[in-house]
């Protein structure tokens, strides 16, 4: 067990400004603001999985009663995102990959058939919402050095965009469902769009099962959207890059060595945690980790990382490199 499942998470000095500035900026009631900001920091991982949170810590964080915190607690653990423990508080959900591949199943069952309906169903004022939808992305997309707050922003609008065409579909039930669903996938949807920057294939997925969806064509609709939930369920479960590319390398290594090299004799060299490295280790390779990639913000500045925020990065991914190195030269 490690630390953060024993001890109360403790929050960054800016957290609470940030907490509250997302709720004054909402239309929401008080309960709904204090429910999606925790809700954002959770799948954006500034509460990790597993650290231990209470209603007395939220609270005085926010400057709210604990009312509103109890209810938010009580969605988020619907949701699937913490757990309750008597006496205990809540902890945040770790991250379970047999859960994610479940839900990405149904997913795409759900997803595919929704769009299915709604391509058949949308009038010209859902087709006019969800063109508003697919602008707001390009717009928080455009916004130079983006803050988490507004990657989290895109993120959201894009899973509303999934909940309105299940909407529009007519099938309460259905939409019911998927919703549950969007919910438990938030996270890993995160994941993937942060750690593997696909935010812009996200963003042209959308606009072609939008643009499926207003010219009524359904089967081209249905089978976007089953390919979208299918391909992003797969992605993170497979991890990338993906085994095959190794075995390129190693008969490139034979061709150099003019024999069968070993994997313990290639040294891989990445910044992507969820892609050079788990790549790169799970398929038997010794890893130089460049710190000041891609994830450079999560431990410090990019020309000298805090040692213990990256030693902790490294211990919550639990990929642990031979060597790290700022950059390339």
């Amino acid at each position: 067990m490690n630390t953060a499942t024993r001890e109360t998470h403790r929050f960054p000095a800016r957290t609470g400004d940030w907490i509250r500035n997302l709720a004054k900026e909402t239309n929401n009631t008080l309960r709904d603001s204090v429910y999606s900001a925790l809700k954002a920091m959770i799948v954006t991982g500034q509460i990790p999985p597993g650290a231990r949170v209470t209603e007395s810590d939220i609270a005085a964080k926010l400057n709210v009663s604990r009312t509103p915190v109890r209810e938010a607690f009580n969605r988020l653990e619907r949701d699937g995102l913490v757990t309750g423990r008597p006496r205990q508080g809540y902890a945040v959900t770790e991250f379970d990959i047999n859960m994610f591949r479940e839900a990405f199943d149904i997913r795409e069952l759900l997803d595919g058939h929704a769009t299915e309906l709604a391509a058949a169903a949308a009038t010209e004022k859902d087709k006019a919402r969800l063109r508003a939808m697919l602008a707001e992305c390009e717009r928080l997309a455009a916004i130079a050095d983006r803050t988490t707050r507004e990657k989290f922003q895109e993120l959201e609008v894009g899973i509303d965009l999934h909940r309105v065409i299940a909407e529009i579909s007519g099938n309460a039930m259905l939409h019911g469902m998927l919703c549950g669903i969007l919910d438990r996938c938030q996270h890993y949807v995160w994941t993937e769009l942060l750690w593997l920057d696909e935010w812009k294939i996200a963003r042209d997925e959308h606009a072609e099962i939008v643009e499926a969806i207003c010219a009524g064509d359904a089967k081209r609709a249905g089978a976007l959207a089953r390919d979208y939930a299918q391909l992003g369920g797969r992605t993170l479960i497979a991890g990338k890059p993906y085994a095959p590319v190794y075995d390129v390398a190693m008969k490139e290594v034979a061709e150099i060595l003019g024999r069968p090299g070993e994997r313990r004799q290639v040294l891989a060299i990445g910044d992507g945690m969820l892609t050079d490295i788990k790549g790169a280790a799970d398929n038997g390779f010794d890893v130089l980790y460049v710190s000041g990639g891609i994830h450079a913000r999560d431990y410090g500045d990019a020309s000298q990382p805090d040692p213990a925020r990256l030693a902790a990065f490294l211990d919550r991914h639990g990929y642990h490199p031979v060597a790290v190195i700022p950059r390339l030269r």
